[in-house]
């Protein structure tokens, strides 16, 4: 009987760590410009090519990697959702380096991608790499100078000398990636994100009925259940990223009270979408 007991143990002992060994960290790839398409990537930095908006050098921005805030930092009268961080090593911390490129169209001239920039946390990123509650009116420019090359710089879509790229700033402060001067190109390494095979599954926050301005504490999900790595609280339009054994269930969700207003919440493990409804209570005299 003890036998069978030890026998039974290790068993489970084997199945639990064959659950953990299938979530594991990404490799890093570096992908051509032109190679760039909408999905999930890491951004890796190279150098800040002698730009001055920014206080870090060369050395101190590279191999770092574009991390997620869960809430924007504020930066004068502008949000930020996105800053320089050290190389991941966990999967945590790779997630936490997961960013949305959505592709717009390829630049005709076989140098790269015009596309839009999303955080994690739900906030697309615009111009200068503020953050914004919608998709960027102006696109990001993925390139480097011509042919399938690796190196990238991230810049406006403006043309001409008026273009400006993102640069990580604030080494010594709050960090984040705000906007070089003209016509610098910091630059990095794009590496795309394989989900299915680090394990995980996207799932992607949605909340309607709210009209709030941007700010900090804007309304956030947070998931509260096992399984989860990198952010673990969003925006509207934001990313879990869920072992993809596991399927969230209500329990799993912390929903606050917002407004006064009530709220029903729809978990689709078919679109891997949870929806949270906020709507105004309704009385019966």
């Amino acid at each position: 009987m003890k036998t069978k007991l030890i026998l039974l143990l290790a068993i489970l002992v084997f199945c639990v760590s064959a659950i953990c060994a299938d979530v594991t960290t990404p490799i890093f790839t570096n992908t051509a410009t032109t190679s760039i398409t909408s999905g999930w990537y890491q951004i890796k930095w190279i150098d800040v090519n002698n730009d001055t908006n920014t206080d870090y050098s060369n050395s101190e921005v590279s191999g770092k990697f574009v991390t997620n805030y869960m809430r924007d930092v504020s930066i004068g009268s502008n949000y930020h959702s996105l800053y320089l961080n050290t190389a991941p090593a966990t999967v945590n911390e790779h997630a936490l380096t997961f960013i949305y490129y959505d592709k717009v169209a390829d630049t005709g001239n076989n140098n790269g991608t015009y596309g839009k920039l999303r955080s994690a946390n739900g906030r697309y990123i615009n111009h200068g790499g503020v953050s914004s509650l919608s998709a960027a009116d102006d696109h990001y420019l993925i390139y480097r100078s011509s042919g399938n090359i690796l190196v990238a710089v991230i810049t406006s879509g403006a043309s001409g000398n008026s273009r400006t790229s993102l640069v990580p700033i604030g080494k010594d402060a709050t960090p984040y990636i705000g906007q070089s001067i003209a016509d610098k190109y910091p630059a990095v390494y794009f590496s795309p994100v394989n989900l299915s095979e680090s394990g995980l599954q996207a799932w992607t926050v949605i909340i309607n009925g709210l009209n709030e301005s941007l700010a900090s504490n804007n309304t956030q999900v947070a998931y509260t259940g096992s399984g989860v790595y990198g952010l673990t609280s969003v925006y509207n339009n934001g990313t879990f990223f869920i072992d993809s054994s596991v399927t969230p269930t209500l329990s799993d969700l912390s929903i606050p009270n917002a407004f006064g207003l009530e709220h029903t919440t729809e978990i689709n493990s078919t679109t891997h979408t949870i929806t949270v409804t906020y709507q105004t209570k309704i009385s019966f005299i």
